[in-house]
């Protein structure tokens, strides 16, 4: 089936399976199915935040779906390759920029990153990369080896981390108890002292803030 997916001026035609079945109806199809507007608005905050970030580089997208961000960021960046690395290879099929590389592999592992590289994760905060939930912290320790020159990310933390459960974490790291209104201070100076990178830009909205971060 045709969905419409409208990011900046363009409407796109986004080709998605009709006859899916109900466990397959998730993360990325279960975002434009059954939370079309979530999904467009929060396409729409990334695709205002890279406007003026350089054309013609090798893009990275590390945790690519189906191809989305290739597809309603080809024109604005004019990329020179773009690779979209994907552990679930069901995603192939449905993979929507045939302008782009579809990489089987862990994200967490990928090496030989681009100039430009989008970190587009379905969940986790911030805490979750410092203490290594499930392995996530080898993905920034490669970024912080080989430091491309721009890294935007989609993090969930801005919403959750006033929750009890997050509480000791910060409280340990920042002396304080978090709030959300203080996340991107939380994130600016952790990802400076532990990955050297600093955050040039940031917004909220639809459930994530996201960073745009660029070396030390």
């Amino acid at each position: 089936m045709k969905v419409p997916f409208k990011v900046g001026p363009t409407t796109y035609q986004l080709e998605l399976p009709t006859n899916l079945p109900p466990r397959k109806i998730e993360h990325p199809f279960g975002y434009i199915l059954s939370h079309h507007t979530m999904a467009e608005g929060y396409v729409n905050l990334i695709y205002d935040m890279i406007q003026g970030l350089p054309k013609h580089r090798d893009v990275t997208d590390l945790m690519g779906g189906i191809g989305i961000f290739p597809l309603v960021f080809w024109d604005l960046l004019q990329p020179k390759s773009w690779t979209s690395v994907e552990i679930d290879p069901e995603c192939r099929q449905y993979f929507q920029q045939p302008k782009a590389t579809f990489h089987c592999a862990n994200a967490y592992d990928y090496t030989g990153l681009g100039d430009i590289v989008f970190i587009d994760m379905p969940n986790g905060t911030l805490r979750t990369i410092a203490e290594n939930m499930d392995g996530r912290r080898r993905m920034w320790e490669n970024i912080k080896k080989e430091r491309p020159r721009y890294v935007v990310v989609t993090d969930h933390g801005y919403y959750w981390i006033h929750l009890p459960n997050h509480h000791p974490w910060y409280i340990e790291h920042f002396g304080e108890k978090p709030v959300k209104e203080h996340y991107s201070y939380y994130w600016s100076v952790w990802m400076k002292e532990n990955m050297g990178y600093r955050v040039t830009k940031e917004c909220h909205g639809h459930s994530s803030q996201y960073f745009l971060m660029e070396p030390n």
